[in-house]
């Protein structure tokens, strides 16, 4: 599937959410209840795996914004994108910058994690489970 992302030619939303998409089949389950939404997984399973290995993700694009922060934006972004409304990257989500530095971003971060899932397979199946 991520490979399969690399065809879609240019900068558009829709690679936002093929991207996403990819990182939660590996991270995420079905929610379990309001603590337990997607974006919430999101945030607390990659920073779990950061700090628990060498997994290299550069936040360093977006300033010194938090990389929860960040996370939680991204995934505003991507409702936004999914849910079909309109995406604009001042206000709430200015500190994304663009589209363009989003999916860049995405496309690291999210070949930093299927990495780290292929090393610690095991891991990334019982994390995806909790």
């Amino acid at each position: 599937m991520f490979s399969e992302i690399l065809i879609i030619k240019g900068h558009n939303e829709l690679t936002i959410l093929a991207l996403f998409s990819v990182l939660e089949s590996v991270l995420t389950h079905n929610p379990r209840g309001e603590f337990d939404s997607i974006g919430h997984q999101i945030r607390t399973k990659i920073a779990l795996v950061a700090n628990r290995s060498d997994l290299e993700i550069d936040y360093s694009v977006f300033g010194s914004t938090s990389s929860d922060t960040i996370w939680k934006k991204l995934y505003d972004l991507r409702s936004k994108i999914a849910h079909g409304s309109e995406v604009s990257f001042s206000g709430p989500l200015q500190v994304l910058n663009d589209a363009y530095l989003v999916e860049k971003f995405m496309f690291s971060a999210l070949r930093a994690i299927l990495r780290f899932a292929v090393k610690e397979p095991q891991l990334v199946t019982d994390l995806k489970a909790v």
